[in-house]
C-alpha cells in the first residue's frame, strides 16, 4: 500500500511540474498551438524572447507590405497587433484570419539603439 501511494504522488508531483511548465513557461504557446487554439497577440509579444516558438494567433488583417513571392502583413486582434511574413499573397485587408507560425526577431539597430521588432512566420 505505501509503494502505490508513493507513486500516486510522484506522479501527480510529476503532473504539477508539467502543468506549471506548460502554464509559466514559452512552451505553452507550443502547446496550445499543437491542439489549435490561438493566443492572444499581446501575450505573444511580452513572452520572454524564445523565438522560434510554434504560436497561433487570430484577428484582422490591416496593413499589407506586397514582396517578392510573400506578404508582410499586420494581423491586429483586441491585444494588439503583430507583423506575419507568409508566403501566401491572397490576403486581403479587413480579411479575419487564425495564423500558425514560429516568432521571430529583426534587429533593427539605430545609433546604437535596438529598435527591432518581433513578427511571425507563417507556416501556412
Amino acid at each position: 500500500m505505501t509503494q502505490r501511494r508513493s507513486l500516486s504522488y510522484l506522479l501527480a508531483g510529476l503532473l504539477g511540474i508539467v502543468l506549471a511548465v506548460l502554464l509559466f513557461t514559452p512552451l505553452r504557446f507550443a502547446a496550445l498551438s499543437w491542439v489549435g487554439i490561438p493566443v492572444s497577440i499581446r501575450s505573444v509579444q511580452q513572452m520572454p524572447f524564445v523565438f522560434s516558438v510554434p504560436v497561433r494567433v487570430s484577428g484582422v488583417v490591416g496593413d499589407r507590405a506586397p514582396l517578392v513571392d510573400a506578404l508582410l502583413y499586420e494581423l491586429q486582434d483586441n491585444t494588439g497587433s503583430i507583423w506575419v511574413l507568409s508566403p501566401d499573397s491572397t490576403v486581403q485587408s479587413g480579411e479575419r484570419r487564425i495564423v500558425q507560425g514560429r516568432l521571430m526577431f529583426e534587429s533593427i539597430v539605430i545609433d546604437g539603439d535596438e529598435q527591432g521588432a518581433v513578427y511571425l512566420l507563417a507556416s501556412e
